[in-house]
Parts: structure tokens; sequence; C-alpha cells
């Protein structure tokens, strides 16, 4: 008979049972679960609408500022608190289930009569409920460090990774039992079950079992999401499907193509030079003479640039031509004679995100990045902006987010080919 909290049951470590049990001895459990494809999918839940509900309990009448703590407060605090775990219920039972019990835990302390009891055990009753958010939290950062840009190397570089990263992470003890035998000479079979105290103890405990094994877990560099590859090669693309019917293997390489095209500084000049013979072509046709100027450029000669642009940019793509030859053939004025072959490496430097990750295990982009009013005092004439939550983050993430997005903003900036 087991006491009430949380049990995990395993044979091989491959797959797990987990198991709930309820303070009047009632059990739940849910059967063969991988560890890997559990963490992911924790990685994958959505706490949105549920950390909201959360947050808007500091709105309630017991954390207004007062002298005096009312009893039927801190009861209206309880009684919301209790039914807020239905939210998750479906997507997470297991956080759903942990939180009921801390809940029940902090409302069954004796009250020690100080004036703040009640206040103080509403706030401890948020911060339970705060536990499945903050455990995701902490996961997301520990999977950008261990497996985000890691896919080439080795499991054990990786989890050398995590914990000079994390040494924090590394002081948890699993009380740990053998399971009896029920036939055979042996008392104890191979099957074991830990006890675990909260969430975070649990994801821990599956990262263990995860380094374990055999199967790796990635990131693709299109989507973003992480996944568990199909053989042990470098993968870097899944198997997500997109609205268009194709998938993360189809569109990576070629979102991967347009950013690097956009980072080498050849085919950056052959986009400027794209839209300078445009404009010197529509004021040669825009002229009402014709007349003719050093940069006069007819239909005739703008066709016939566009032509061998469009050849000379193949075969540089091809591998044909150096970037040297292929400015050359496109610079028909001579105005990049000093042109000198440069490519930006995204991966180069480490962002000002990643760095915040891997000092702070539990950095949180929702309370770090905000609207702010800015002034820049170094413009002729400064006005203030807003700069939104999102920009804020994506100047800190620079080149390290999704092929997907970046290559949809290349295309936005209207970078097309000929």
């Amino acid at each position: 008979m087991h006491s009430r909290g949380l049990y995990i049951q395993t044979e091989n470590e491959s797959t797990i049972d987990i198991m709930m049990v309820t303070p009047d001895g009632k059990e739940e459990r849910i059967s063969n679960i991988n560890p890997s494809r559990d963490l992911i999918a924790a990685m994958e839940m959505d706490y949105s609408l549920y950390r909201g509900e959360v947050t808007e309990l500091y709105n309630l009448p017991l954390f207004e500022p007062k002298l005096d703590i009312d009893y039927r407060e801190y009861l209206e605090l309880v009684r919301t608190a209790w039914f807020l775990p239905e939210l998750i219920q479906d997507i997470d039972p297991v956080g759903a289930f942990v939180v009921r019990q801390r809940i029940k835990l902090i409302t069954q302390r004796p009250d020690d009569s100080s004036a703040s009891y009640w206040l103080y055990s509403g706030q401890h009753i948020i911060q339970a409920l705060m536990e499945t958010v903050l455990t995701q939290l902490r996961l997301r950062n520990i999977f950008e460090v261990t497996f985000a840009n890691t896919e080439r190397k080795a499991q054990v570089d990786r989890y050398r990774i995590l914990r000079e990263t994390y040494p924090q992470l590394f002081d948890y003890y699993f009380r740990m039992i053998h399971l009896p035998k029920e036939e055979g000479d042996m008392p104890y079979s191979n099957r074991v079950e830990y006890s675990i105290n909260t969430l975070l103890e649990l994801r821990m405990l599956e990262l263990d079992m995860y380094f374990r094994q055999s199967n790796r877990i990635a990131r693709c560099s299109h989507c973003w999401h992480y996944f568990i590859p199909k053989t042990k090669k470098e993968t870097l693309y899944c198997d997500r499907v997109w609205e268009d019917g194709r998938t993360c293997k189809q569109l990576g390489p070629n979102a991967q193509r347009r950013i690097d095209q956009q980072n080498d500084n050849a085919l950056a000049i052959f986009e400027v030079l794209r839209k300078r013979m445009t404009a010197r072509y529509e004021r040669y046709m825009d002229s009402c003479e014709n007349m003719a100027t050093e940069y006069a450029l007819d239909l005739d000669n703008y066709l016939l640039w566009c032509e061998e642009a469009s050849q000379a940019r193949t075969e540089y793509l091809d591998g044909k031509i150096t970037a040297e030859e292929f400015v050359r053939r496109i610079d028909m004025y001579g105005d990049l004679k000093d042109f000198v072959a440069e490519k930006t490496e995204d991966d180069a430097v480490e962002t000002v995100l990643e760095r915040l990750v891997r000092n702070n295990l539990d950095l949180d982009p929702q309370q770090r990045y905000c609207n702010i009013q800015t002034l820049d005092l170094g413009e002729p004439n400064p006005e203030w902006k807003i700069v939104t939550a999102e920009e804020w983050m994506r100047q800190e993430q620079g080149s390290h987010r999704p092929l997907a997005e970046r290559a949809a903003e290349i295309n936005k900036a209207g970078l097309t080919e000929i």
C-alpha cells in the first residue's frame, strides 16, 4: 500500500509507468511512457490560459494592501485555486495531480496565529499552482543548453555541457526500491520504483533515463521543435507537416539556402545592383527625350543585363565561378572594383539570449521582454519610439531563430530572384 504521492516504476528505463496516489489511497496509473518522448511532450504543453488565470489570482481582495486580513478572502482564493488544475487536466494530468496535492498540504497546515498567516498561505498556493509553468520553463532552458545546437556532439559531450552549465540540477537523489518478484526463486524482480516529490524531479529522472538510452533528442532547424530522429545520423529537420502539405525536411534546405544567400555579401550586392539597374532603366524610360547619359539603360540593355546576371548568379550558386568573378560579370558600370568576398557565419557568436539562458536556469522570456519606450539621443532629431516585446526578443535572439521565421522575413523584405 502506497502513501500519497507520485511514483515511477520501470524495468528497463525504455518505458516507465507513472503512478499517482491520493491521500485516500486511490491509485491512478499512466503506463508505457517513453521518457524521451515524455520530455518533448512536456516542452510542447500550452499553459498560456492556465498561467493567465493563475496570475489573475493576485487581483483578489486577499492581496490588496491593508492592515487586516479577512479569512473569507482567503477562502475565496482557495476555492478559486482548487478548480484551476482542471484547465490542464487533459494535457498534463500529472501536473494537475501534483498541484492539487500541494494545495491540499498547504491548506492543512495549522494556523500559527500570526497576522500574515492567511496572506503567506495564499502566496504559497499561487506558487504551488505555478509549479507546472516553472518546471516547463526550466525544462526549456535545459533543452536550449543541452540539445539546441549540439546535434553534431556525442551524448557524453551533451551531458557534460548540461552538468557544467547547471550543476545545481545534479544535487537530486531519488529514493528507489526494488519491487518484489511474484514468481520464481528470487525475492526481487528487475522492476524498480522511484518516489518523486516535485515535477522537476520527475523531469530530471526522465532526463537521467534518456542519457542511459541509445535514442537522441534533436531540434529541427526549420520549425524549432524537438524530435527524436529515426536514425543515428545527424538529422537537422523533422517530419512536421505544414499547411501546404510539405514537411520540414522538404522546406528546411530551401530556407537555409535563402539565408546563406543573404549572409553572402556577393549575393547581397547582387540584390543591390538588381534594384539599382531597375531604377536606372526606369529613369531612362521616364526621361522625355531619352537623353544619353553615362548610366543610360534602355530596354534592350536592361533585359540583356537581367539575363546575364541571372546566368552568373546560377553559376555562382552552383560553385562554377568565384564570388569575385560573379560580381565582375554583374557590375556593368564598374561600381564595385574593390569588392572582397565575405560570408557571415550565423553561429559564430553567442547571442544575448543564449548567454542569459546559460547563466539563469529560471529565465522567463515573458517576464524579461515587454514593450518599452526608447529615445536615441545619438540621432540629430531624437524621437520616442516603441520597441515591442517581440522586437526586443528578436534583437537578443539574433540569428538564433527558426529557419522558417528568418526565411519568411527575407522574402517579406522583397529580396527575390530575377
